[in-house]
């Protein structure tokens, strides 16, 4: 009562001029983050908006970054934005040499108006991305063109082939992130339109770019929390496993996977029997402390941004040292992500970024939480296992003769073909796995791979096993098979030769395990073969042992 009655004037009136006043203060304060939290709402919205096209037609992802990259085309940015302009722009560079490398070669299987139109455009935005690769550097809005068209394509080939991709996991947070950065920043240009506008006052005109200023902060700390999210996504996907929170940390064997990577011919240096040797050695005896050293990395990654710069760089270059880990152990290559993190450091090294705020750490944090609502958060975890699906391709040539063909022999669709994408002949007696890397989500399928327990890894689980308990798509794969041999025929006859050998995707082949295959002219190629293999790995008094379960195939005659 004492306070509700200090208000008063001396007569039992209210001071309303005091009232008003205070009342003004108050507002005067608040508007900075008033505007800031207006800045906020329109990021979020444009990224959501992004999101709610690829739902509901992902052909036409790519108008919104297309638009955003044209608006922003001559803006002219702040010192406080150097930091996002200066990530945009690496990632426009790393994004145009990956698209450089990563050409788009596919035959054209589809006919009609969008076929036609999609392979224009998919050729098209190619040129313009790698392009954009360099031009990034004089105008950085075009750093989100190579980034976007790499996911894009992935998704838009299938109009033209007939056969899916989508395997857009490695590429998908250099778009994310650019888009970002981008839809950020376009943000901060419409505050700025805001702020000349002459009928405000010289406040207002300050309170604005306070909010530009944090919101620039707020905008490289969200940016950054995008692939921040794909790890700690990662973390949460190991310690959810079926068989409790610690199964991950304490049973998981990385020596299986490197077992699977060698029977998938992709570990590099398998023709050396002491270094193989060496890495079960190693992997034997430190497994558990990689598995612990990964689950903290991964699980540190949702507080990132609260991290002081050396913190956060070394946990950069930790997932980095991962990265290359899994390249010597399986093959995997990530090279998207290993540039990304250097892109990231470099930023968070220069004199352009500072150590958000407290409050700006704790909203990254929220972001991170939540989860795919407005990026697309990486689940990688499962049980490494020491049973394999085998799946690759041979090619039958005129004489009868049966050669081994490396996945990079498929170029573009490199990736989903290394993957074994499309089903499996006979998929009945197939291993139901989750990956073609022996993975699983279910711990009793790990135990099974020990002794070989055939009805319990053919097994559906319902836990996604459909890279391997699918019938192959025959029509699609058959076309396409034959579309893609007649396309590279004719290169080879104009070149001389198709070279394929180098060419970057998920899994490395080593060459040696193309040899034959390069060795016959693609002319005397009658049949292509789709041959499954499932197989228990193992040792025995030191030497390994691969006993063979079930076997499949499916010819493909390139004269049906």
């Amino acid at each position: 009562m004492i306070r509700s009655l200090s208000g008063l004037g001396p007569n039992g009136t209210v001071r309303l001029r005091e009232s008003r006043l205070a009342g003004t203060v108050s507002f005067a304060q608040a508007r900075p983050y008033l505007i800031l939290l207006a800045q906020i709402a329109a990021l979020l919205t444009i990224i959501k908006l992004s999101r709610v096209i690829d739902e509901r037609n992902n052909y036409y992802i790519m108008v919104l970054p297309l638009v955003l990259a044209a608006a922003m085309l001559r803006r002219t940015y702040a010192d406080s934005d150097r930091a996002a302009v200066r990530l945009l722009q690496l990632i426009g560079v790393i994004s145009g040499a990956y698209a450089l490398v990563h050409y788009p070669l596919f035959p054209m299987v589809a006919h009609g108006f969008k076929a036609t139109i999609t392979l224009w455009a998919i050729v098209g935005l190619w040129i313009a991305s790698v392009a954009s690769g360099i031009l990034c550097l004089r105008w950085p809005s075009l750093g989100v063109v190579g980034a976007a068209y790499l996911v894009w394509s992935k998704l838009a080939v299938s109009r033209v082939t007939g056969l899916w991709h989508g395997h857009i996991i490695d590429v998908v947070p250099l778009a994310e992130v650019s888009f970002c950065l981008l839809a950020g920043l376009a943000v901060i240009a419409v505050t700025d339109r805001v702020r000349a506008r002459p009928d405000l006052t010289e406040s207002a005109r300050g309170d604005v770019a306070t909010a530009s200023a944090l919101f620039s902060k707020i905008l490289i700390a969200a940016a950054i929390s995008i692939h921040l999210g794909n790890y700690y996504s990662s973390f949460l996907a190991k310690v959810t496993l079926d068989a409790g929170p610690t199964s991950w940390l304490l049973a998981n064997d990385p020596a299986k996977l490197f077992s699977v990577g060698l029977d998938n011919n992709h570990v590099f240096y398998a023709s050396w029997s002491w270094l193989v040797e060496g890495m079960r050695t190693v992997l034997n005896h430190g497994g558990a402390v990689t598995n612990a050293l990964i689950l903290l990395a991964q699980g540190a990654a949702l507080v990132g941004i609260l991290m002081p710069r050396r913190w956060l760089l070394l946990l950069l270059l930790g997932f980095d040292a991962m990265h290359l880990s899994i390249v010597i152990v399986m093959g995997a290559n990530f090279a998207p992500w290993i540039l990304l993190n250097l892109a990231i450091g470099a930023v968070v090294v220069s004199r352009h970024y500072q150590r958000p705020p407290l409050m700006v750490g704790i909203l990254s944090v929220l972001f991170i939480l939540t989860d795919n609502s407005f990026m697309t958060q990486a689940r990688l975890g499962w049980y490494d296992t020491a049973a394999n699906n085998k799946m690759y391709f041979q090619a039958v040539d005129k004489d009868g003769g049966r050669h081994y063909v490396p996945t990079n022999f498929f170029t573009f669709y490199s990736y989903p073909f290394a993957h074994m994408a499309y089903g499996s002949p006979d998929a009945e007696t197939a291993f139901a796995l989750d990956n073609p890397n022996g993975g699983t989500q279910v711990y009793r399928k790990v135990l099974a791979s020990l002794t070989c327990d055939v009805p319990v890894l053919t097994a559906r689980d319902g836990a996604g096993q459909d890279l391997s308990k699918n019938e192959i798509d025959r029509p699609a794969v058959d076309a396409y098979i034959r579309g893609y041999h007649g396309l590279v025929s004719r290169i080879a006859d104009t070149l001389g030769s198709f070279p394929h050998a180098l060419y970057p995707h998920h899994f490395f082949v080593p060459l040696q395990h193309g040899a034959s295959f390069d060795g016959v002219a693609l002319n005397d190629i009658v049949a292509y073969i789709y041959r499954r293999e499932s197989v228990c790995l193992g040792m025995q008094d030191g030497v390994p042992v691969r006993r063979l379960v079930s076997q499949a195939e499916h010819r493909i005659e390139l004269r049906p």
